[in-house]
C-alpha cells in the first residue's frame, strides 16, 4: 500500500489484517528524491547496502535520531539552568582590563518535561523486485510495535512525502555488503589539534556557540591523551565525535547535544551507539557514563590513565 500524505496518526487502517506479520516501510525509485537522499546522509550514487540513521532535518527525523521532550503545560513551572559561553572584559588593575571567557549557568523558568527516547531507525538502499528502493529493516507488527511502525512511516512521509508498506512474504533479498554511513572514520595517522578543530567547526557550524565551545574544550582535553582513532558522526549522528585508544580498547564518545553525558565504550562502540541511552544505562552497557560537571575532567583523566 502506498501512502501519500504529511503524516498518519493510526496504522490500523493501513494494515487491517496484518497483525503478527513482518513488514517494511519502503520508498521505490529513490533517485526521484536525489537531493533529499543526499541531505539525510546517503551518497550521490545511492549504492546498494548504504545504511544511515537519517540526519535530523525535520521534527520526525530529529525525534528518530535524538528523541524529543513532551512538555507538561498543565503543571507548575520549575527552575532549570542553561549554560552560556560568555566573553567579557574583566578589571585587571592599574586602569587596565582583560578579556575573559567562561561558562555561566543562567536560570530560567519552564514547564516540566518528559524525554521520549529515539528509536534510531536506520534506512538503507534496498531492492524490491530488482528496482532500487530505500527500506527499513523488517518490523514485526504487534501492538507493542505500533508506535515504532507509525514513527517509521512518518519519518518517510516527512522526508519524501510518500512511502509504501510491504508485508511478508518479501521478494528474495539481494546479497549486498552493508555500507554504514553513520560515521566518518579518519584514516590512521597523526592529526594536529587544529586539523581536528577545523573538521569540528565545519560539522558543528549550525550549533549554538555555547554547544560548540563546550564540545571543543572537552575534546581538546581528551585529545591531549593522544588518541589513535578518530571518528566524526554523520547523518543522524551529526554532532558526535569518537576518540579511540585502540590498544587500551577504550573509545570516548562526546556529543554536542545538550544534557548528553560522555560515554566510554569498548571496541563495540558503534553497535552501542545505536542503543537508546536508557538501555545503555539500565543494562550497564559500556565502560562508563560521565556527567558534565566540575568533576568531568578528573573522571576522564582517571579512565584514560587506568586504561594505559
Amino acid at each position: 500500500m502506498i501512502i501519500k500524505r504529511k503524516r498518519i496518526n493510526k496504522i490500523a487502517k493501513y494494515l487491517p489484517n496484518d497483525l503478527g506479520k513482518n513488514l517494511k516501510v519502503t520508498l521505490q525509485d529513490p533517485a526521484r528524491f536525489a537531493e533529499k537522499c543526499i541531505e539525510i546522509g546517503f551518497s550521490q550514487d545511492l549504492n546498494y547496502g548504504e545504511r544511515v540513521i537519517p540526519k535530523a532535518i525535520n521534527f520526525s527525523a530529529k525525534a528518530n535520531a535524538e528523541g524529543y521532550f513532551v512538555v507538561h503545560k498543565d503543571m507548575p513551572k520549575i527552575t532549570r539552568f542553561r549554560q552560556h559561553y560568555w566573553t567579557r572584559q574583566e578589571w585587571a588593575g592599574r586602569g587596565e582590563t582583560r578579556e575573559v571567557s567562561d561558562y555561566v549557568d543562567v536560570p530560567y523558568q519552564c514547564y516540566p518535561r518528559t524525554f521520549v527516547p529515539p528509536y534510531l531507525t536506520e534506512i538503507f538502499i534496498d531492492s524490491n523486485e530488482d528496482v532500487k528502493a530505500i527500506s527499513t529493516d523488517e518490523i514485526l507488527y504487534t501492538i507493542e510495535n505500533e508506535d515504532r511502525i507509525k514513527r517509521s512511516i512518518n519519518l518517510f512521509l516527512s522526508i519524501f512525502g510518500e512511502c509504501e508498506l510491504l508485508v511478508e512474504p518479501f521478494s528474495q533479498p539481494t546479497s549486498v555488503p552493508t555500507i554504514s554511513l553513520n560515521w566518518e572514520i579518519l584514516p590512521p595517522g597523526d592529526y594536529p589539534w587544529q586539523k581536528i578543530k577545523d573538521l569540528l567547526d565545519d560539522k558543528l557550524k549550525d550549533k549554538p556557540t555555547t554547544h560548540r565551545q563546550l564540545m571543543e574544550d572537552n575534546l581538546r582535553f581528551i585529545f591531549e591523551y593522544n588518541p589513535d582513532f578518530k571518528a566524526f558522526g554523520s547523518a543522524g549522528f551529526l554532532g558526535y565525535v569518537v576518540f579511540g585508544f585502540e590498544k587500551r580498547n577504550t573509545y570516548v564518545l562526546e556529543s554536542s547535544i545538550p544534557d548528553n553525558a560522555t560515554y566510554v565504550f569498548g571496541s563495540d562502540w558503534e553497535d552501542l551507539t545505536k542503543q537508546t541511552k536508557s538501555i545503555i544505562i539500565n543494562q550497564q552497557l559500556g565502560k562508563a557514563r560521565i556527567i558534565h560537571n566540575e568533576k568531568w575532567k578528573k573522571c576522564i583523566a582517571e579512565i584514560l590513565e587506568e586504561s594505559k
